[in-house]
């Protein structure tokens, strides 16, 4: 009894005023046979649609705009029930709608589009029911870009449609992303991740790690630098430091003591001084005084003197001068007396004045032994000051400046070794994150390793040989080539287009049945559209048929454990088979109707 993750069931169109086109399908061999333009193809293609494909530059092959039909709706049958997808026509072309009994696959909306917040990728989500993980990134090139891995993706495992049939080159590869192909194979077969980068953010990573690089080898210079003028440990330093803070103190407290003392005897010195200049001051004044004194006593000796000399002259009778009478004035007042006694008081204050001269003079030469005294003591003050302590207080600041400097040489040190310490720590991590050389290439053909392809060589030949395939032809899988190699040579250097679509269909082939017998996740279900077109080169033996023939044997053998749907014309089936009496599902379009009624 087959048992597969999940099959195609049915494939619905349906629209407003028109009969629902429907085609259904059993999880075996089916053949969907019929003239050309019945709509075979847009089966193929309504399940491309559905499963996210067919979008933009990918469209249907036939305009459905001019016809009613609205909706495509394919049916999947998984192990825990049915799924349908549903995607419109005509518009909001980019969401599918998901009816689903399985829990793996919930029910809403998703979208054919990149994912959003509120829409999942529809290829990404239908990787759940083969129990794929959807956050799953693989390389997409050979720079390890990140691909988001989607059911699409894998689309060269379960479909090669008509256009790609008779390609020369390998059907395997698609034209986009063929890396993240690649990459999901071996994937599929080891379940293993694969390291994807993000060059933007690794760049940063690298700009970041070079920064911090030059930083440590900065800082390790600066630390070497540093050490050489240590002389000592922090606490070591420190009580040394103390020590000379101490002793600072003590030299500062003493040098404030003297240079109080100084200000106070200056102080002395300045009222002295002010003493002194009162003296001198009082000293000239008394001086003048003294000259005006002997300048008086002058005077009135002269007038005393004047008198006396005059008491014995005769008075003449008439005035010398003007010839008239002089008149004898027996009581005029007599001046010497007055002069004698003036004289005499000023004699008096001339030797008051002389002793308050002495007096004051012998004061000054005193004030000015003090103020001398005071200015010896205030020199001896400066001189111990700078000769001394300040030289002292100058010494102990020096040495307290270099423990200082000293302390924070090894508080550097420390703070150096913190960002070492970290830095490190950052580098490490930058490293575990992975900043890989630029030139360091994914190669996904060389990774999936010798075995890979002599194991798909001999599924090949094994094919190729029940498939009726002329004799004398060995098939090898080419790594290069990523295809069918015939006696050493690509396929499209002596093979047609019938004999190409041939080739590429066993391919095809060769490669599921490789996957489904060696993978952890498979993608069961086949679909092939028209793999005999172009069959028409003579050989002896009459090939075609026998080819045919073979074929066809080799769909039917591999729908007995797995879904195979084949599109092919009638004229290319082989005469010699009956179908419908080996039970094969034949959906068949030969008459006037194909699959959509209106078109």
């Amino acid at each position: 009894m087959i048992k597969l993750s999940f099959y195609i069931k049915s494939v619905r169109v349906q629209g407003l005023g028109v009969e629902d086109a429907i085609v259904k399908f059993t999880k075996g061999f089916n053949l969907i046979e019929g003239l050309s333009n019945h709509g075979k193809t847009m089966i193929v293609q309504f399940i491309e649609y559905a499963f996210g494909g067919r979008n933009q530059k990918d469209s249907l092959s036939l305009n459905i705009e001019g016809t009613n039909y609205a909706t495509v709706k394919v049916t999947l049958q998984t192990e825990q029930g049915e799924v349908e997808l549903a995607r419109n026509l005509v518009e909001n072309k980019s969401t599918i709608k998901v009816i689903s009994q399985d829990k793996r696959l919930l029910s809403g909306d998703y979208t054919a589009n990149s994912s959003t917040d509120k829409k999942l990728n529809i290829g990404i989500a239908l990787l759940q029911l083969i129990d794929m993980p959807t956050d799953l990134y693989l390389p997409k090139n050979e720079k390890r870009d990140p691909g988001h891995v989607s059911f699409n993706v894998l689309k060269p495992l379960w479909l090669l449609n008509e256009n790609d049939m008779p390609k020369d080159d390998s059907v395997l590869l698609p034209s986009s992303n063929s890396g993240l192909f690649l990459s999901s194979l071996l994937y599929l077969l080891n379940g293993k991740q694969i390291d994807t980068y993000d060059w933007r953010e690794i760049e940063k990573r690298r700009i970041v790690r070079d920064y911090i690089s030059g930083q440590i080898e900065m800082v390790e210079h600066k630390k070497a630098q540093l050490k050489q003028k240590s002389i000592g440990n922090e606490s070591k330093l420190q009580e040394e430091l103390d020590n000379l803070t101490m002793q600072l103190d003590e030299v500062s407290t003493l040098v404030t003591d003297k240079l109080t003392k100084s200000k106070k005897t200056f102080n002395q010195m300045s009222e002295f001084n002010d003493k002194i200049v009162a003296a001198d001051v009082t000293l000239s004044r008394y001086e003048s005084l003294k000259g005006q004194y002997i300048s008086d006593i002058k005077r009135l000796s002269f007038i005393v003197g004047g008198e006396v000399a005059f008491e014995n002259i005769e008075e003449p009778l008439l005035c010398p001068v003007c010839g008239q009478p002089v008149i004898n004035v027996e009581n005029e007042t007599k001046h010497v007396e007055a002069a004698r006694k003036e004289l005499s008081r000023t004699l008096a204050l001339l030797n008051d004045l002389e002793q308050a001269t002495a007096s004051l003079a012998e004061k000054k030469l005193s004030l000015r032994k003090q103020y001398a005294e005071l200015e010896k003591e205030r020199n001896a003050i400066q001189i111990e000051l700078d000769d001394k302590l300040y030289p002292r207080l100058d010494e102990i600041k020096a040495a307290e400046k270099d423990y200082r400097e000293q302390i924070e040489v090894v508080s550097q040190v420390k703070v150096f070794d913190a960002l070492l310490g970290k830095w490190t720590s950052k580098i490490n991590d930058l490293t575990n994150e992975g900043i890989p050389e630029r030139d360091v290439k994914f190669k996904p053909k060389q990774e999936l390793g010798e075995k890979f392809y002599d194991d798909m060589g001999e599924i090949l030949n094994s094919l190729l040989e029940k498939g009726n395939y002329p004799k004398h032809h060995v098939a090898t899988f080419g790594q290069v080539s990523f295809d069918i190699m015939i006696n050493g040579n690509k396929k499209k250097v002596s093979h047609g287009k019938g004999f190409r679509s041939y080739l590429n269909s066993v391919t095809v082939m060769a490669l599921s049945e490789y996957i489904n017998k060696n993978a952890l996740y498979k993608p069961e279900f086949l679909i092939i559209d028209t793999p005999l077109e172009g069959l028409s080169e003579k050989y002896s033996e009459n090939p075609n048929e026998s080819m045919k023939h073979g074929i066809f044997e080799l769909f039917i053998e591999r729908g007995k454990n797995y879904q195979t749907i084949v599109v092919e014309n009638p004229d290319h089936l082989p005469s010699d088979i009956d179908f419908k009496r080996k039970n094969i599902n034949v959906i068949s379009y030969e008459n006037e109707e194909g699959f959509l009624k209106e078109i």
